[in-house]
């Protein structure tokens, strides 16, 4: 179950800051995007190396990763949106 945890948490933190780059880059905000994309790289490879080493399909690691997907980018636009409604 820890595993199927950190992979979770890995997986969910990548696509929330992927939803928060593509938003940055939308809106013309560079070093935002840029700093994100530092991000991206850094959890990409934690992932790969977890699903690789402890994810068989059907697995809590495999289900923890599918669902964590989702889950980000719907934050990520919620974030985004609640910031943006602050700006305004």
């Amino acid at each position: 179950m820890k595993d199927a945890l950190l992979v979770f948490a890995a997986q969910f933190i990548y696509v929330l800051v992927m939803g928060l780059q593509s938003l940055a880059v939308n809106n013309g905000r560079y070093m935002q995007a840029a700093i994100q994309s530092f991000a991206l790289g850094s959890v990409g490879i934690t992932i790969t190396t977890e699903i690789v080493r402890r994810g068989d399909a059907g697995s809590a690691v495999w289900w923890a990763y599918v669902t964590a997907g989702p889950i980000g980018i719907t934050t990520s636009m919620w974030l985004f949106n609640r910031r943006k409604k602050k700006c305004d």
